[in-house]
C-alpha cells in the first residue's frame, strides 16, 4: 500500500515487478483483488481502456481503509487521489512515468554503486511544481518524475549527486504546445529555478520517449531549436534524449549509452559512473 501511494496507483504487473519473482502475477492478482473486495476497501480498482487485442489491466489505488491503515502509521502523504482513467493516452502516460520509476527503484538492489536517495511522482509534483518569475510572467512547470541519485563514480568510488528531472513522451503531442513546454523548461533550468525547488547544486533534464528513434530525434532537433531562439546554447548539456527499448531493464536505461544530447549524436550513459 505504501508503494501503491508512492506511485498513485499499480498494476499488478508493477507489483510484481517491484517486489516478487517473476511467476507471481496470479497470487499478487489474487491478493489485490482480496484487498479491493467490498467487504475491505483497503485498495480501490478501475479498468484501463485499451485499443489492441487482449485483456486489460486492472489499477490498483488506495481505498478508503487503506489511507486509514496508512494515516494512522505515519505513512500517508496528504493530497493523495486515486487514480481515475481517463483516457487511453493519459492512462498509458500514467503507466510508462511508473515504469520508468520502477525502474529507478529497482536500479540499487542491481548495482551497490547507486543509490536513490530520493523519489517524487507526477502527483506530488504538481502540488509543489518548479516556479519562476522570468520576464514579468509567472513559469510553472512539474517534472513526470524526480529522482536524486548518488552514484559512486569512477575507479575511486568517489559519491556524486545526480539528480534528474524526468520528462516521459507518448508521441501524442507536438506543435506549438510541445515547443511552449520545452522553452518553459529551458527557462525554469536555466534560471536555476530547480535549485530554489529541490536544493541541488546539478541537473540533468531527461526526455524518454516510447516511440521511435525518429521522435527522439525530432524532440532533440526542437530543443535544439528553443536553445538557439533563446540564446541558451551553452546549456544543450542538460538535457538528454532517448527511446525507450521494449521492457528494458533498470540497467540498460541508466548505466547504457542510450541518451543524446540535442547537439551531439554521442551517445551517454544516464547516469555517468566513469572516471
Amino acid at each position: 500500500m505504501r508503494a501503491i501511494l508512492l506511485h498513485r496507483a499499480l498494476t499488478a504487473e508493477q507489483v510484481v515487478r517491484l517486489f516478487f519473482k517473476s511467476g507471481s502475477l496470479t497470487y499478487v492478482r489474487h491478493h489485490l483483488f482480496e484487498l479491493a473486495h467490498k467487504d475491505n476497501k483497503y485498495l480501490s480498482r478501475v479498468l484501463l481502456p485499451h485499443v489492441k487485442p487482449g485483456s486489460s489491466p486492472y489499477l490498483y489505488s488506495l481505498g478508503t481503509r487503506g489511507i486509514s491503515y496508512l494515516s494512522d502509521r505515519d505513512m500517508y502523504i496528504p493530497g493523495y487521489k486515486a487514480f481515475t482513467s481517463a483516457n487511453y493516452n493519459i492512462d498509458q502516460h500514467f503507466l510508462t512515468i511508473n515504469d520508468f520509476a520502477i525502474a529507478a527503484r529497482l536500479l540499487p538492489t542491481l548495482t551497490p554503486d547507486v543509490t536513490l536517495t530520493s523519489f517524487l511522482h507526477e502527483w506530488q509534483l504538481k502540488k509543489h511544481p518548479v516556479t519562476a518569475l522570468i520576464d514579468n510572467k509567472e513559469i510553472s512547470r512539474e517534472p513526470d518524475l524526480w529522482l536524486d541519485f548518488q552514484v559512486l563514480a569512477g575507479s575511486k568510488k568517489t559519491p556524486l549527486p545526480m539528480p534528474i528531472w524526468v520528462e516521459i513522451d507518448r508521441g501524442s503531442g507536438w506543435g506549438k504546445k510541445f515547443k511552449d513546454k520545452l522553452r518553459d523548461i529551458v527557462l525554469l533550468i536555466t534560471e536555476r529555478a530547480w535549485q530554489t525547488r529541490f536544493g541541488v547544486k546539478h541537473i540533468t533534464v531527461a526526455f524518454a520517449t516510447s516511440g521511435t528513434e525518429k521522435r527522439r530525434d525530432l524532440m532533440r532537433i526542437h530543443m535544439k531549436t528553443v536553445l538557439e531562439e533563446l540564446g541558451k546554447e551553452r546549456f544543450s548539456h542538460v538535457f538528454l534524449f532517448a527511446n525507450l527499448p521494449q521492457d528494458a531493464d533498470p540497467k540498460t536505461i541508466f548505466l547504457s549509452p542510450l541518451w543524446y544530447t540535442p547537439t551531439s549524436d554521442i551517445p551517454l550513459s544516464l547516469l555517468d559512473m566513469s572516471d
